[in-house]
């Protein structure tokens, strides 16, 4: 039976926590619930902006089990399966295949280096292992390699890898896999926010933005204007997408500055699985002053 290929938005959403290791599960639930409601095409559950590789095992099964049950079927759900080694991922894909997610989404394995021939081998023996299609994961400022353009290319010849997720913002890249991509029904989907407006103008199948968890109806009215080709809606768009962007800078961390904004839209409390500190008030206010002057809060 051919696979329908994934094209649309898929939120990589954040992972509601009451402590540092503790999944909210209700409220994990109910904003899967609301993002599939607000027009997103899948959810993407335990990747960066989830804290995925923060989590332990049993809490990122619990996160990962979670948005399956509140999703229901009605969309794709997309796991990260982000470890350090083979047989840790290989666990992972496993527990994956149990849950019937229907892709596991996998970095290059840090720690302990890959690349060129050993970092295709390595996306090869997962996808000989899994039972789960996968979804490769660029994004080298958290794992400290890049997959080059020629792995991806190759990898794509393996039926069980579907597609590349590119979070690295390396447009050189994003437009070799475009444009030498010979396999139909290869996903590439840009994680990288500031070039999403012009990754869909030139062909990308679907955009994964963190600010989805925010204001999804954005990241759906950006997916729809890109597709169609109407470049003065994209960039419009697009530069709505650069103001909310602001607040990711108003503390130690981004990850920590999102569920400050996740707290102030009643979406789930500021925990995180960090040791990050937390924001000054002048911070907070911030937030608080480019939510509302983006209209998500009055």
């Amino acid at each position: 039976m051919a696979r329908t290929k994934f094209s649309g938005v898929l939120p990589p959403i954040l992972t509601p926590l009451k402590d540092e290791d503790t999944i909210d599960a209700p409220a994990l639930k109910r904003h899967a619930d609301n993002l599939v409601n607000a027009g997103c095409h899948g959810i993407f559950v335990a990747g960066t902006t989830g804290e995925g590789p923060n989590l332990t095992l049993r809490s990122w099964r619990q996160a990962v089990e979670a948005v399956a049950e509140a999703v229901s079927g009605r969309v794709p759900v997309y796991a990260g399966a982000i470890d350090v080694s083979l047989a840790r991922t290989k666990e992972r894909l496993k527990i994956l295949g149990k849950i019937g997610v229907d892709a596991a989404v996998v970095t290059a394995p840090f720690y302990f280096r890959h690349t060129g021939a050993g970092l295709l081998e390595y996306f090869r023996r997962l996808a000989d292992a899994s039972h789960v299609n996968i979804l490769l994961y660029n994004i080298p400022q958290m794992v400290g390699c890049r997959i080059p353009a020629d792995v991806v290319l190759e990898a794509a010849e393996v039926e069980r890898i579907i597609g590349v997720k590119d979070s690295g913002g390396d447009w050189n890249l994003m437009q070799i896999m475009l444009h030498q991509r010979t396999r139909g029904d290869f996903e590439i989907l840009c994680g990288n926010e500031p070039m999403m407006g012009a990754a869909m103008l030139c062909g990308a199948d679907g955009l994964v933005a963190g600010a989805a968890n925010f204001n999804p109806e954005l990241i759906v009215g950006l997916y729809e204007a890109g597709r169609a080709k109407d470049v003065e809606k994209t960039f419009e768009l697009q530069r709505k997408l650069v103001r909310l962007r602001r607040f990711y800078s108003n503390a130690e961390s981004p990850f920590v500055a999102m569920k400050i904004a996740c707290e102030m839209l009643g979406i789930c409390g500021p925990a995180t699985s960090f040791a990050y500190a937390q924001p000054a008030p002048d911070e907070v206010e911030r937030i608080r002053a480019i939510l509302e002057s983006e209209a998500l809060l009055t």
